[in-house]
């Protein structure tokens, strides 16, 4: 659970699904994912991480359902954080409890 950057990281044209797990204390992000990369979680909880808990930007796709995203302790960048023409698909989510605000979704992002 406790990682010294990042908890998963996809890049480029990488896939990952993620679900039933803890991410907790990541020293940077808690999920990162850039490129035409996919990442699904479902019943994840990302907590304590050190910048962002759900980071995507460039051309990836992130998808999470029934997820709680809480704790992030810098104040320098969103809670979960989607940039560039990113996906973003979020249902029955919770995100709260972060240093930095909640969310943050870019103009170019499609909303899934």
């Amino acid at each position: 659970n406790d990682v010294a950057r990042t908890g998963v990281a996809c890049f480029n044209q990488g896939t990952v699904e993620v679900a039933d797990t803890t991410i907790s204390r990541a020293g940077v992000h808690g999920i990162c994912l850039r490129g035409a990369s996919s990442v699904r979680l479902e019943r994840v909880v990302v907590s304590g991480c050190a910048v962002r808990g759900c980071y995507v930007y460039q051309q990836g796709t992130l998808e999470m359902g029934d997820c709680v995203v809480r704790g992030t302790t810098g104040a320098e960048a969103p809670a979960v954080q989607a940039g560039d023409t990113a996906k973003l698909g979020m249902v029955r989510c919770v995100v709260r409890d972060n240093a930095g605000g909640d969310l943050e979704v870019a103009l170019g992002v499609s909303v899934l």
